[in-house]
């Protein structure tokens, strides 16, 4: 996820800039109204838009990510959890690619590394930390 500082984040409200904004700051704007956009997705919008993406082009972001269902993370978790204590630690990558497709959250094979290499090298506490980047809360501002 994008890392922002304070500058970055009151070039966001500086009134001059309300009308459109620089395509790298899509990312933030979405974190700031409560999702977690994929690295898919904010690539997609900047092959999409450019470099600045207008206020519209914004909302429809926001639209977008609304559609998408939340991961179910308690499901997801014993998901995983039941790979890892029926087959003794030994899963495969397919394994983890279609729990997340079940979700209709696809993984990037760049997700599955860091994924598989929170598994193998830290164990839970970082598969946690890492699953729950990649959830979205559900926004009831529909």
């Amino acid at each position: 996820m994008a890392h922002m500082d304070r500058i970055s984040i009151s070039r966001l409200f500086d009134p001059r800039n309300l009308g459109h904004f620089r395509t790298d700051d899509l990312e933030a704007i979405l974190i700031l109204n409560g999702f977690y956009p994929s690295r898919e997705d904010i690539e997609q919008a900047r092959e999409k838009y450019g470099d600045v993406v207008s206020k519209e082009q914004v909302e429809d972001e926001l639209c977008k990510q609304r559609k998408k269902p939340p991961i179910q993370m308690k499901i997801l978790f014993d998901e995983v959890r039941d790979i890892l204590n029926v087959q003794r630690g030994c899963f495969s990558r397919e394994d983890l690619i279609a729990l997340f497709a079940e979700q209709k959250r696809p993984l990037k094979e760049q997700d599955v590394d860091t994924l598989l290499n929170g598994i193998c090298d830290k164990g839970v506490v970082k598969l946690r930390s890492f699953l729950d980047r990649l959830a979205r809360p559900v926004n009831t501002n529909e």
